[in-house]
């Protein structure tokens, strides 16, 4: 969301709504990217604005995890090299049919509360 519309959408008075509740929730909203070259307009300045920030890394990074293990060759215990990843992943050991089993995590990855798509 740009900066101008969430300014618009917030500066609507509303009697019972804190002015340091807004301030701190336009912080989460515009630092939860992290740094500044992966989207964010402000760098995380509160304990829970750098919290979120992490949060947020951490769900896209196991998004894309969970993804590539999952459209990676069958018969391979490990994934292709991922540069953005700057790894291979291990996706489990074979069984002697040539399955792969261990996996940890549903094969379907992970799941959205209330069916909404990851940030």
């Amino acid at each position: 969301m740009e900066w101008g519309r969430l300014r618009h959408l917030v500066e609507r008075p509303h009697p019972q709504f804190p002015v340091e509740l807004k301030t701190i929730l336009q912080h989460l909203l515009v630092s939860h990217h992290g740094d500044l070259d992966k989207g964010a307009l402000r760098l995380p300045m509160l304990p829970e604005a750098f919290a979120l920030s992490l949060l947020d890394l951490m769900d896209a990074r196991l998004e894309q995890a969970f993804r590539l293990i999952d459209s990676a060759p069958a018969e391979e215990e490990f994934t292709p090299y991922i540069p953005s990843l700057e790894r291979q992943l291990f996706r489990g050991f074979q069984n002697a049919n040539g399955e792969v089993r261990g996996r940890t995590a549903p094969a379907t990855g992970p799941q959205n509360i209330g069916g909404g798509k990851a940030a």
